[in-house]
């Protein structure tokens, strides 16, 4: 017998240590105006559940068109996803190194090329201080492209070369490691 969504989030609900519930929980109100959102309440009747069952869901849902519940469904594991990754990423160098990724990835679609750099310069001591030589490549190969995308003085040429020779230093580092 195959899993469905249902299944996943129930399982996932019921694997929610306390404070992870009460993180999601406020982070959820958080968002949303209406305190009573019907993921919110949807989350609220699957936790009380031992076993999952859907009419009950339904029932305690009262929803206008019971086929919004599969929608619901996934815009709830969506959101608990968010609120752990949330929490993750304060207690793990590898999940704030590609949160600080990301963010930088936005600055530089955004063109916020200094903004880029300053958030560049400070995963790079992240990725230094914990020995994180593939995100510390990935950030050496970004540096060297916003400060070409920069196109500005004959310092940023230097600090170019120096990007690209760093993550030379480092993918050899890689590849040491990886032998």
């Amino acid at each position: 017998m195959s899993r469905t969504i249902s299944d996943d989030l129930f399982i996932l609900i019921k694997s929610l240590t306390a404070s992870e519930k009460r993180y999601f929980k406020s982070y959820a109100v958080l968002g949303n105006a209406k305190k009573e959102a019907i993921y919110i309440r949807l989350f609220a009747a699957i936790e009380k559940q031992e076993q999952y069952d859907e009419g009950k869901i339904l029932k305690a849902l009262n929803l206008p068109n019971p086929h919004q519940l599969s929608n619901q469904k996934k815009n709830l594991t969506k959101l608990i996803f968010e609120s752990l990754g949330l929490i993750h990423t304060q207690h793990s160098a590898d999940a704030r190194l590609w949160s600080m990724l990301s963010e930088i990835q936005i600055l530089f679609n955004k063109r916020l090329l200094n903004h880029c750099i300053k958030h560049i310069e400070k995963a790079k001591e992240l990725a230094i201080r914990y020995q994180k030589h593939p995100q510390l490549s990935s950030l050496l190969s970004l540096e060297a492209r916003v400060r070409q995308q920069k196109n500005s003085d004959q310092g940023d040429e230097n600090k170019i070369s120096e990007a690209l020779s760093q993550n030379t230093l480092v993918t050899k580092e890689l590849v040491k490691t990886a032998e």
